[in-house]
């Protein structure tokens, strides 16, 4: 009774638990004598409840996320806390505890307090089949930007409670005083946070990638860049942007951009069975937060929060100085005075670039009751990386070798460890029995099939890629010569190391792309680009709420520009409520983006060979608050006004969605789609609800497609879409 961040964790119990007048209780995975007692809990007047003690974990609503099951997260728990060195009664630091304790016990138990780290905890094979309860821990890097959590071939590894962060902010932040002319604006940096927001200075945000916030808010309206910033001698940033961002700009809004050098909080590599419940991050900057890259088996998140934090602690004299900067250009830069008497800075409205990032594993994330808000880019970037063909040999006993070559894409280090002195992307070295799906980069399917041999390391070549000279590894897997169409690929040069363009055919290892996702009760919230972003297969979306999101709330898109490969096949998104979606401006002030899309490579070409994106299932999501965007126009190609976007796509079914009303923005008459289709084959769109201003020929439009169905194609008994290719 009367506690403040009290855990009940993981006992035997002999009788119930009761629990009165608690603010942040966690209450989980308690087991009971099995003598036929009644031992529910017994719980009154308690705030801020979590755990399956407590409350019905599988609860979920009609659509959209049960946030009453969604991590609590106490942003004042650690502030002002003495920071301690060491962990109690021994001579450790507490990560090194952490894993010199894993290498002899099967459960590791850290004294509860705030912790200053300044190395990862590096968890490998020695610290396998172990459990860490670190309820009540923060880890706070204090200098730089350390990883966290670093799990390298281990095992059988959970990791409970702790909350990792950073002694200063991993995000640039700053607020617009005054608006001058030419584009210009005169800036602050948030009270308690690192002033160092400049084009010229590379070393510490990326400045580049800026949004742009209006007063109050935690979520971008903008994808922009700073053209130049110089600062003042009075201590504020003279600041030039984009004419077209200075106009719609006001003194108070906020312009946000990414750090340039965090590393990931948590990075699991060759890895499996890998659990993390409970884990909080403070906005984890330059990466992902959570990282996952080339595991074994999916890592499990439960009740994971990838958030921001409070402002900070500061000093009475900043305090009274920022208080004059409010007075004097009337705005709020977002000060406070806490309940203790204390002075506190600007709180971080942006974190982590992305919560998850999961690159050539086996199986994806499995990520349930969790949290992810504030990003500056995406929710999650699912994916794997593909490789480029380089030769064909034909054996002549009935199989073929494929050698391939690395990308040139953006990835510091091969799927094999190789580094190069360029960048470049690799898909997973194959495995016998490993899927070998081979393409081109305008999604003609040339061979899907098994891998009949291991990857293996057949030469390098020498090479020049932007101006580089390097040499590039070469390997090779070898498939049934019946399974490939070497015919296809005559005319192709092969031997190109340029960017992947239309000139290139790709090879995947579909087996390792991050396939078998599941996102299950989230909430996704205040993001700047997309809120999921998935480019692997066999994959489950459901029960998720998205609010804020700049662009699409799920995006199965595939990137070619950044070797990510997206050939994104069954994947059911159902029961999802999305809420204020598809805002986002671009930098020459035209609003773009739709709730959900799904975007195969190539064009419109209606056949089964080029519709490599298949078998989706959309079905009973809810959209509402929707905002109708100006400057397009419904109809053309464009399809911004809609709620569904498919393109180059076969076998999708949307069913039962509501696609909702759009937010009235003074610009005339409601118009709203509910599905655009641009090369489509099979798709089934029946039962859907659409805003009550949408005629009937809105429901649906779209060019170059085939085998359109379902109830709402058909006007008085009459099948409106004849297989076309015009």
């Amino acid at each position: 009774s009367g506690s403040m961040n009290l855990y009940i964790c993981d006992n035997e119990l002999g009788g119930r638990v009761v629990v009165e007048n608690n603010n942040y209780l966690l209450c989980d995975g308690n087991t009971y004598p099995s003598d036929g007692l009644n031992h529910v809990a017994v719980q009154t007047n308690n705030q801020n409840v979590n755990g399956d003690t407590l409350m019905d974990v599988d609860a979920r609503p009609e659509v959209g996320a049960d946030e009453t099951l969604l991590p609590h997260v106490n942003k004042e728990q650690f502030v002002g806390m003495e920071r301690k060195t060491k962990v109690r009664g021994t001579d450790f630091d507490v990560y090194t505890y952490i894993t010199d304790e894993a290498k002899r016990n099967d459960y590791v138990f850290v004294a509860p307090g705030a912790y200053a780290v300044d190395t990862p905890c590096r968890m490998k094979q020695s610290e396998s089949n172990t459990t860490v309860y670190a309820y009540g821990v923060y880890g706070e890097a204090q200098e730089g930007y350390t990883t966290h959590l670093h799990v390298e071939s281990a095992e059988n590894v959970t990791v409970k409670g702790i909350t990792v962060g950073y002694k200063r902010q991993s995000c640039g932040q700053v607020y617009v005083l005054e608006k001058l002319t030419g584009g210009r604006v005169r800036c602050i940096t948030g009270a308690g946070m690192v002033n160092d927001f400049s084009a010229t200075n590379g070393n510490l945000f990326v400045t580049s990638a800026v949004g742009f916030q209006r007063s109050g808010d935690f979520y971008a309206l903008t994808d922009s860049h700073i053209l130049a910033a110089s600062h003042q001698k009075d201590g504020t940033i003279m600041i030039s942007l984009n004419t077209d961002l200075a106009d719609i700009i006001e003194p108070g809004d906020l312009l946000t951009c990414r750090l340039a050098k965090a590393d990931v909080t948590v990075l699991t590599a060759y890895s499996s069975n890998i659990y993390y419940k409970d884990i909080t991050a403070y906005g984890i900057a330059a990466s992902g937060c959570f990282m996952e890259r080339q595991n074994k088996t999916a890592v499990t998140y439960y009740r994971a929060a990838d958030t921001t934090r409070s402002g900070e602690i500061i000093t009475e004299e900043e305090y009274l100085r920022y208080e004059a900067l409010e007075l004097e250009y009337n705005v709020d830069l977002e000060i406070s005075i806490d309940g203790q008497e204390r002075f506190r800075g600007s709180p971080a409205h942006i974190g982590s670039i992305d919560a998850t990032h999961v690159i050539r594993c086996t199986q994806g994330s499995q990520i349930i009751s969790s949290l992810f808000e504030n990003m500056c880019d995406d929710g999650t970037n699912q994916k794997g990386n593909h490789a480029r063909l380089y030769r064909v040999q034909d054996n002549g006993d009935g199989t073929t070798t494929l050698v391939y070559k690395p990308n040139f894409a953006r990835c510091n280090k091969d799927a094999y460890g190789v580094t190069y002195n360029y960048k470049n992307g690799l898909c997973s070295p194959f495995a016998v029995g490993e899927r070998v799906y081979v393409y081109n980069a305008n999604g003609e399917l040339y061979c899907d099939t098994e891998a009949l041999s291991a990857t293996t390391q057949v030469g390098v070549k020498k090479s020049t890629v932007v101006g580089n000279e390097t040499e590039m590894v070469l390997y090779a897997v070898t498939v049934s010569t019946d399974a490939l169409n070497p015919a296809a690929l005559e005319g192709y040069d092969l031997d190109d190391d340029n960017w992947a363009d239309e000139g290139k055919v790709l090879v995947d290892n579909m087996s390792q792309a991050s396939n078998g996702f599941l996102f299950d009760n989230m909430l996704i919230q205040n993001v700047r680009s997309r809120g999921l972003l998935i480019k692997s297969s066999d994959g489950v979306i459901k029960n998720c709420t998205f609010r804020n999101i700049a662009k699409l709330a799920v995006s199965l898109l595939y990137e070619l520009y950044y070797g990510e490969s997206g050939v994104t096949q069954n994947v059911v998104i159902t029961r999802n409520l999305i809420d204020n979606v598809g805002f986002g401006l671009s930098e020459v002030g035209m609003y773009y983006h739709y709730p959900i899309g799904v975007q195969g490579l190539g064009g419109t070409v209606v056949d089964e060979n080029h519709l490599l994106c298949r078998d989706i299932e959309i079905s009973y999501n809810k959209i509402i608050n929707t905002v109708r965007k100006p400057f397009v126009h419904i109809g053309d190609d464009d399809p911004n006004n809609y709620a569904v976007y498919l393109r180059s796509v076969m076998n999708v079914r949307v069913i039962g969605n509501d696609f909702g009303t759009i937010v009235d923005d003074g610009l005339g008459p409601a118009t709203y789609g509910g599905i655009r289709l641009q090369g489509a084959m099979n798709i089934e769109i029946s039962d859907n609800t659409y805003g009550p201003d949408t005629p009937f020929e809105l429901y649906v439009a779209g060019d170059h497609y085939k085998n359109v169905y379902g109830s709402d194609v058909v006007f008085d008994g009459v099948p409106q879409f004849p297989d076309t290719n015009d």
